[in-house]
């Protein structure tokens, strides 16, 4: 407790909407953590588009 911590994280790998994020961490003695991420980034009207016509179908509309 009472300690800095330190964060690095990288953008490790791009596959077209698919991202790969690399981090680490380490106090002031030894690292502490480090692993992968992966996220997606979502195109926001496709995605608004596709709700829309799922709610028409669960309402029968």
């Amino acid at each position: 407790m009472g300690m800095w911590v330190e964060i690095t994280v990288t953008v490790a790998e791009v596959n077209g909407p698919a991202l790969v994020f690399e981090f680490s961490a380490r106090d002031a003695v030894e690292p502490v953590a480090q692993g992968r991420h992966n996220r997606f980034v979502v195109g926001v009207e496709k995605t608004a588009q596709r709700l829309k016509a799922k709610q028409a179908k669960a309402t029968g509309g």
